[in-house]
């Protein structure tokens, strides 16, 4: 059997401060590319490991576009997982986002699904597989190809350590916007990597649309990209990462001391019980995309 896999589209209103073209528009571009692919293979199966929006806060004209293009391929299968830009303010659970509606639009969220006589089993992100063995694994984690991509990076596993200890045939990731394919001797592993240049330095990123063989073969075929679409001249906003990167790090903090509480858990508690304005609630939202 052949399928396609991507990741992190990452699907936004909002335009990159370095991106001068008109982004949104570039973006279902791309997405009408992919489809256009996968449409002229027999089966007709895209994988996305996760990360379909950016926010779970998009707005719906977002969402109505991804559904009118969905409309033009009606033949296409989506299999998906969630990854944490999917899930409102990170926390596990697709009610009132974007992709929890698109699962009425020919977008399933993998679980365990047959196809075509091969199991595929879905983890989003923050889940655990219920199944440890199987055909292939379709993930949103951090898997690295084999050094991390920044100095004190923390959670991440390499390829090479998930393929010793899974028992999958076949992983298809994403989360990593680094694309990368690792091969044991039986098993394979497909990072599929961004599908947008979102920052000055993916200005070199070459996007993919993965030719997956369940036999373990496997293509990479470049994704179109437009050229000169970055503001060069802008200076990299070095204290907005400053101040990224200590969030990211309190957090992970939190996440990893057992005697600490668990900070997304108790301002899900918070968000539940409390009634919040639109204002409120979209600055938690904002904070919590930030980290």
């Amino acid at each position: 059997m052949r399928f396609y896999a991507i990741a992190d589209l990452h699907l936004t209103v909002k335009t990159p401060r370095c991106r001068i073209d008109k982004y949104s528009d570039t973006q279902f571009e791309k997405l009408n590319w992919i489809f256009n692919v996968v449409n002229q293979s027999r089966e007709k199966c895209l994988v996305i490991a996760g990360d379909i929006f950016d926010r779970a806060s998009e707005p719906y004209h977002v969402v109505k576009k991804f559904i009118s293009l969905l409309k033009n391929y009606p033949l296409i299968k989506i299999y998906c997982v969630a990854g944490q830009h999917d899930q409102r303010f990170h926390t596990q659970g697709l009610d009132n986002t974007p992709l929890g509606i698109m699962e009425e639009f020919n977008v399933t969220i993998l679980k365990k699904k047959n196809i075509n006589g091969i199991d595929f089993i879905g983890e989003s992100w923050g889940e655990k597989p219920t199944n440890t063995n199987g055909d292939i694994l379709v993930t949103h984690k951090m898997i690295i190809e084999d050094v991390p991509l920044f100095e004190q990076q923390e959670n991440y596993i390499s390829a090479k350590n998930i393929l010793r200890d899974s028992g999958f045939k076949i992983i298809i990731s994403g989360d990593n916007h680094l694309p990368f394919a690792c091969k044991t001797k039986n098993k394979l592993l497909i990072n599929c990597g961004s599908v947008m240049r979102s920052s000055k330095n993916q200005r070199n990123h070459t996007p993919f649309l993965w030719q997956v063989e369940t036999d373990g073969k496997f293509l990479k075929i470049p994704i179109p990209i437009r050229r000169k679409v970055f503001n060069v001249s802008l200076e990299e906003e070095g204290q907005e990462q400053e101040t990224n990167k200590n969030l990211d790090d309190f957090i992970t903090y939190v996440s990893r001391n057992e005697n600490q509480p668990n900070f997304q858990q108790v301002l899900k508690n918070i968000i539940q019980n409390n009634p919040l304005t639109d204002e409120v609630e979209n600055k938690i939202n904002t904070i919590m995309e930030t980290v």
